[in-house]
């Protein structure tokens, strides 16, 4: 089974009926099997932006309840990395969440980036590496 890493985009999409994502979310989280693997940075960009630009983060409650979206990173056991990706990326202005989910890539072999990030077309895993991912048709 393909483990599926989501990014704040499709999350906040998911969540926001006014975003240009939000139908490709639906339909995208419809046809994929639970549960989305996520950090908790990446769950502290969607509820700050969602409360500030409107949304229904009861969606994202609900799913965190269900286990439908689960955190399975420790940032603590992966600093070094962390800080050398956001060095490697200065450029693309790389934030803690993409760092995350670009090394928690790197730990989950066969994972997918479900994410509206075109910067994920240009980070690299395991220094090289195309990272896969579920990424809108723009």
């Amino acid at each position: 089974m393909t483990k599926t890493l989501v990014d704040t985009g499709p999350l906040i999409a998911y969540c926001n009926r006014a975003d240009k994502y939000h139908a490709w979310s639906k339909e995208v989280f419809g046809q994929i099997a639970p549960p989305l693997w996520t950090c908790e940075p990446v769950l502290t960009e969607v509820f700050y932006r969602v409360q500030k630009e409107g949304g229904n983060l009861t969606l994202l409650w609900d799913w965190l309840r269900r286990g439908a979206v689960r955190v399975d990173f420790q940032m603590a056991d992966h600093l070094e990395d962390l800080q050398n990706l956001m060095e490697k990326y200065a450029d693309q202005q790389m934030d803690l969440a993409d760092a995350c989910l670009v090394k928690l890539s790197e730990l989950n072999d066969g994972s997918k980036v479900c994410t509206c990030d075109g910067d994920f077309l240009v980070y690299r895993r395991k220094q090289r590496l195309r990272i896969p991912l579920i990424f809108p048709n723009v």
